[in-house]
């Protein structure tokens, strides 16, 4: 429920960050609050306070859904925008479907079946990808 109102609610405040900070700062800043929260959750041993990092999962899974489409957009031809879609969408899915069919059962090997800690991994791999987007700024079309 935390993570289902907190997508929505920061999902209205993305515009005015994306005026304020950029498109790629902003994912960013969205995917490093979404890596801090998750990689927090085996340090929390009381039920309550998983709120606090699904709250974050939300915030970094409202950027997820929007940004990257958003950052390509301005790149595309216009008569062709349906075609890079469905191909960028495909660079998102195939990696979906490779971990749900064993992927995640290696991880969960390496990782002695500790799910908590298979989360973490997953927060760990959204702070890479927030140190990395800000690269992507040299290619927005109003790059600051």
């Amino acid at each position: 429920m935390a993570r289902g109102l907190a997508t929505p609610l920061f999902a209205l405040l993305i515009p005015v960050l994306v005026r304020r900070l950029g498109r790629a700062t902003t994912h960013a800043l969205a995917l490093g609050v979404a890596g801090l929260g998750l990689l927090a959750v085996p340090l929390i041993h009381t039920p309550g306070l998983l709120y606090l990092p699904m709250i974050a999962a939300g915030v970094g899974w409202a950027s997820v859904v929007s940004m990257p489409y958003v950052i390509l957009v301005d790149h595309l031809p216009k008569e062709q925008y349906g075609i890079y879609m469905g191909i960028f969408n495909m660079f998102i899915v195939i990696p979906e479907i490779c971990v749900s069919l064993g992927l995640g059962g290696v991880i969960m090997g390496l990782l002695h079946n500790n799910r908590a800690y298979g989360v973490a991994f997953g927060g760990a791999l959204l702070l890479v990808a927030a140190v990395l987007t800000p690269a992507l700024r040299r290619y927005e079309p109003s790059a600051r």
